[in-house]
């Protein structure tokens, strides 16, 4: 412990004693008799105070430079469905908000007259075969020419494809579900009257999304598709844990308005809680560093120009002024300054100066 020795107190008291000393006994001291007192008088201690700290002593650690962009949520697959027919709708087969199934049924148009259509092309193509099957008995009596049975050959395969459209016709008015997807919206009704082009209904699936960024061309650099990128939605309240998730997708054109790129990241969404809509961050790490010395971001103090940290040496506070470098958001590099073993403070600089006394804390 550093100690001063404080004569004065020492001097005052000695005088008043003597002074008192000598009222008292009526007897005056003499000068040569109150020095000696003085030099004999035992000194008062005073204790310099001392500023509690904590350090932390540096070592080589690694440190990634990390910036963090928003993102919105979109689904993996969004699919809007539309009418191929003109005609009222029948029935309904799947309300909105249902999980479906690929192939299930979600609308039908009505079919009756599509059903007549199917009935007279099977007829005529029926028709076809019999008058083919004829001619074909009497080409072999030698009666018939052979461009009558060409003719007859080419109105069954005639008969066939106006058979095969009646099918088609039929099919397209029961609309199936594509995909496994819930039924995000059906804007018809049973009874409402439907023209071709009309969309009937929009199927996402979110079973997987995609976290759609919009890149800066500063940080394309540094991306590439299949690279890990972290995403956080701070809006779930924790009940989506942050996830990480491939890059699907990079524009090689950046957008004509915003100058910036597009970029899908792919992420899993088993429960469904990830949202189309959603707004999120993600934390894309641009370089990284193994061997850095770093430091907390609080623990670097700005004055005018000048960056420094505090250091507790031999329980006396010392400024370095320090070079910065890469930051992930709570630590950041010095490149110069500062090296390993050196004991920062990370609580209590901030009423230091350089020389002050210090008592480091225990852990």
């Amino acid at each position: 412990m550093i100690k001063t020795l404080v004569y004065i107190g020492v001097v005052v008291l000695v005088v008043f004693s003597s002074v008192k000393l000598s009222y008292n006994s009526g007897k005056s001291v003499g000068r040569g008799e109150m020095k000696a007192e003085i030099e004999n008088a035992t000194p008062l201690v005073v204790e310099e105070q001392r500023t509690n700290v904590r350090i932390s002593v540096l070592k080589p650690q690694p440190i990634s430079e990390i910036i963090a962009l928003p993102c919105s949520v979109e689904p993996y697959q969004d699919i809007q469905l539309a009418s191929e027919l003109s005609g009222s709708i029948s029935a309904i087969g799947a309300e909105e908000g249902d999980s479906l199934k690929k192939g299930q049924m979600i609308l039908t148009c009505d079919v009756r007259t599509l059903e007549a259509r199917l009935a007279d092309a099977a007829a005529s193509k029926r028709l076809a075969e019999l008058s083919l099957q004829r001619l074909e008995e009497l080409k072999d009596n030698g009666f018939v020419p052979e461009e009558d049975l060409d003719r007859a050959t080419t109105e069954l395969q005639t008969k066939e494809a106006a058979l095969r459209l009646a099918e088609i016709e039929l099919e397209k008015a029961v609309i199936h579900s594509p995909i496994d997807g819930i039924l995000d919206l059906r804007p018809v009704d049973a009874g409402e009257y439907v023209l071709p082009g009309q969309t009937v209904a929009r199927l996402v699936d979110i079973s997987k999304v995609k976290a759609v960024v919009k890149v800066p061309e500063l940080h394309v650099a540094f991306l590439r598709p299949g690279l890990k990128i972290q995403v956080m939605f701070p809006h779930l309240n924790g009940s989506v844990l942050p996830q990480v998730g491939p890059v699907k997708y990079l524009s090689t054109v950046a957008e004509e308005a915003s100058r910036t790129f597009r970029m899908e990241i792919e992420l899993k969404n088993p429960d469904l809680n990830i949202r189309p809509g959603m707004i999120g961050k993600v934390y894309i790490e641009r370089r990284k560093v193994a061997d850095a010395i770093k430091v907390p971001i609080f623990a670097v103090v700005a004055q005018d120009s000048r960056r420094y940290c505090l250091v507790e040496v031999d329980g006396v506070a010392r400024t370095q002024e320090v070079t910065l470098g890469i930051t992930d958001g709570k630590m950041i590099q010095v490149t110069s300054g500062l090296e390993a073993g050196d004991r920062l403070i990370v609580v209590g600089h901030r009423e230091l100066e350089d020389g002050d006394l210090v008592q480091v804390m225990s852990q």
